[in-house]
């Protein structure tokens, strides 16, 4: 009789499927590097979908390393994990829910701290990291836009252009902040024009796309997440717009028939394209 072999083959198997149990549902921290942590969030896709690229890097020491000094000043909204390695750091940033872009590494203490954008959070104090590991997060261009995402250099922005769907404002609101970033603001009159020819050469058919101002008050103002922004110029808008047609036309969308100046429109029903800012 073989048995031999055979028995070689069921306890490789039994250990494989002990190890894939282990790495699946063991706690978190229990596994130094955090595999249990990423293996679980692999089933919900990261913001920059790069956590095998990250592991690759990782595992090769191929850091991308920067300093505080590098790092954008709004990048400043702040998750802490204790007790991290670098490699679980990395991890658990390129995993994050929260589009996390840096990730900040104690060597002594090993806190992790995981930076996202966020220009309404308190201002990071630079001496505090001084002594910390820097790093951004593998897959990233030099622009921090993600490949998926067209940047707008004269504008120093990060968007996506979603004309594969339409929805309504507050929709299409939830969907971009659910994504990381907001409805696209402008901030210029040459803004407004640069997004305007672009308009025109994405669409040759009457739609529009959606925007991130809405009514606040007794004027429209741009809206970035929760933080309310400026006016929105007056020059922005088709002649004798806003009219509040329908009495409930609070938020704004820029509209192929009206030459892609802004309109206002009902925010819960009145479906059409959008852009995302990041």
């Amino acid at each position: 009789m073989h048995l031999f072999p055979l028995v070689i083959v069921v306890v490789v198997v039994v250990v494989v499927v002990v190890v894939v149990l282990t790495v699946t549902l063991l706690p978190c921290g229990i596994i130094g590097i955090d595999v249990c942590c990423c293996t679980r969030r692999l089933h919900n896709p990261s913001p920059y979908n790069s956590v095998l690229t990250f592991l690759r890097y990782a595992l090769s020491q191929q850091f991308t390393r920067t300093t505080i000094a590098e790092i954008d000043t709004d990048y400043r909204n702040v998750t802490v994990v204790t007790n991290s390695s670098r490699i679980g750091c990395g991890l658990r940033c390129a995993s994050s829910t929260t589009t996390c872009t840096y990730f900040l590494l104690e060597p002594f203490s090993l806190s992790c701290h995981l930076l996202s954008y966020d220009a309404s959070a308190p201002a990071l104090n630079p001496n505090n990291y001084l002594s910390w590991e820097v790093f951004v997060v593998p897959g990233l261009t030099t622009s921090n836009c993600l490949s998926s995402r067209q940047y707008i250099s004269e504008y120093n922005k990060c968007i996506v252009i979603h004309t594969d769907m339409e929805k309504s404002w507050d929709d299409s609101q939830n969907y971009c902040q659910n994504d990381g970033g907001s409805l696209l603001t402008i901030d210029s009159d040459n803004e407004f024009e640069y997004f305007r020819a672009m308009f025109f050469d994405i669409l040759v058919q009457p739609q529009f796309f959606n925007l991130g101002a809405k009514k606040t008050g007794a004027d429209f103002h741009w809206i970035f997440g929760s933080t309310v922004g400026t006016k929105v110029s007056e020059s922005f808008w088709y002649s004798d717009m806003p009219d509040n047609l329908f009495g409930d036309e609070f938020c704004i969308a820029s509209r192929w028939d009206d030459g892609f100046y802004l309109n206002d429109v009902t925010c819960q029903w009145y479906p059409g394209y959008f852009i995302c800012e990041y």
